[in-house]
């Protein structure tokens, strides 16, 4: 972090924060690890969002379905219904916060053992590429080998996914140089640490799309183009991040922000990431997507829109006047299945890390920060637009659906629009870096609490 040394060496022990800043990825590895294998275990089974339908996306491609298809009015491929019959076993506890897990419980969702597989729905988690599930792909694997039951291959699955997130973020932290702080409050928020620990793909994706915004960072900071290897990363992993969530397609545009010069190089990379992307999306829309619940009509709802253009601002209005405190907690952090809130004044420090951490990326070079600031509104409006097809009811004066969490990998991108005023990052880098040195403290003791009280503890 030279970059930084010129301005921070005004203030009392710059020194000790120089090489705290530094060791920020050692010193991630160090707090996460520990902390996700536990809220890993802790965590009861199925009780992470859509895990029993990636547990299934999981089990297809562990079977070698790499691709989920349509058949009749659903989605799925060949998976093991052991899954099912595990979640049916703790499913009265999923999203029922004064329901507790007892002991019988646990043991009987242990005793299911791997069956025979067979075509099973899940409409929801078949369009997914397969290449995010590959660690869990093979703990499962292991865990077949081991003759594990299903319950012991879904944490050994969440364990799989909790170490290659981890181990990614910590590169992301390791390439990235004005955005350290931004990315590093990010990956501790406690909705984070229970994705990473998730049998989900998002985890991952989040970690990727932190590394790919990393080396755009590095990139910028040094203020030159690409390597071979910087733009294989950036490209890569875009490609990746997009067709795990095809609302992300705005980020192709990421070799355009970190190019020197908008020459022809950094426009066909944009253009081969989007032309990837957009090959995975069409064939998914055309071959495995059908409607998730019979009430929603995404065809009429489009109709609707393209008539009444001008409906779209109030919808929007309306859904973020009702609904915007609700995605910063879900941001932030609600456990479990959705219902396992955190203390207020918790989210009341977390964003003040947040927007200080962020404010603190003023402190290096910046360039072309419209665009990146572009990407994440467009990003998010797909976010929105894509609810409001397929998870609102026709004609519905606002969007359903939406989770804070959708906005995490998207925050990384909103780092690299901050413009570069040297002067006020480095005014706040030292309280940024102090501020989330407490909030990593009270953290990992915030989320195991709110998890054993939610699950274990009766009142």
């Amino acid at each position: 972090m030279t970059l930084l040394m010129p301005r921070l060496n005004a203030f009392p022990g710059s020194a000790i924060l120089e090489r705290i800043t530094a060791a920020l990825p050692v010193l991630y590895l160090a707090w996460a690890l520990p902390l996700v294998l536990a809220v890993a275990v802790v965590t009861p089974p199925w009780q992470n969002p859509d895990e029993a339908t990636h547990m299934l996306r999981i089990s297809q491609i562990a079977h070698g379905g790499l691709l989920g298809y349509r058949f009749g009015h659903d989605a799925g491929g060949v998976a093991d219904p052991a899954i099912l019959r595990s979640l049916l076993t703790v499913y009265s506890v999923f999203q029922h916060y004064h329901h507790k897990v007892s002991l019988g419980m646990l043991g009987n969702a242990g005793s299911v053992q791997w069956g025979v597989p067979t075509q099973v729905g899940f409409a929801a988690t078949a369009r997914y590429p397969p290449i995010l599930y590959a660690p869990a792909v093979l703990a499962v694997e292991a865990g077949n080998l081991l003759r594990l039951s299903v319950v012991h291959s879904l944490i050994a699955a969440r364990m799989a996914n909790a170490l290659a997130a981890a181990l990614v973020a910590a590169l992301a932290l390791s390439l990235a140089r004005r955005t350290r702080l931004a990315l590093a409050a990010l990956l501790v928020l406690p909705m984070t640490v229970a994705l990473f620990a998730s049998a989900a793909q998002d985890g991952l994706m989040i970690a990727l799309t932190l590394a790919v915004v990393a080396c755009v960072d590095r990139v910028l900071a040094e203020e030159r183009d690409p390597a071979f290897w910087e733009a294989m990363l950036i490209g890569v992993g875009t490609v990746i991040v997009i067709t795990a969530r095809p609302t992300n397609l705005p980020m192709a545009a990421l070799p355009l922000v970190c190019a020197r010069q908008l020459h022809r190089r950094a426009w066909l990379s944009a253009a081969a990431i989007a032309a990837v992307a957009m090959i995975w999306t069409a064939y998914m829309l055309s071959c495995v997507s059908v409607p998730l619940f019979p009430s929603v009509n995404p065809a009429a709802q489009l109709t609707y829109l393209l008539h009444r253009p001008w409906v779209i601002l109030p919808i929007a209005t309306n859904t973020l006047l009702q609904f915007h405190s609700g995605y910063l907690a879900a941001f932030i952090g609600v456990l479990g299945s959705l219902d396992t809130p955190l203390p207020a004044s918790y989210y009341n420090y977390a964003s003040f890390v947040l927007l200080l951490a962020f404010a603190s990326v003023a402190v290096g070079p910046s360039r072309r920060t419209w665009l990146s600031l572009l990407i994440f509104l467009a990003a998010a409006g797909a976010v929105f637009f894509a609810s409001y097809l397929t998870w609102t009811l026709p004609k519905a004066d606002h969007v359903d659906g939406i989770e804070g969490r959708y906005f995490l990998p998207l925050a990384a991108v909103l780092a690299l629009a901050m413009p570069n005023w040297r002067r006020l990052g480095a005014m706040l880098w030292p309280a940024a870096l102090v501020a989330l040195l407490a909030f990593a403290l009270i953290t990992p003791m915030v989320i195991i609490h709110a998890l054993v009280l939610r699950y274990y503890l009766v009142p």
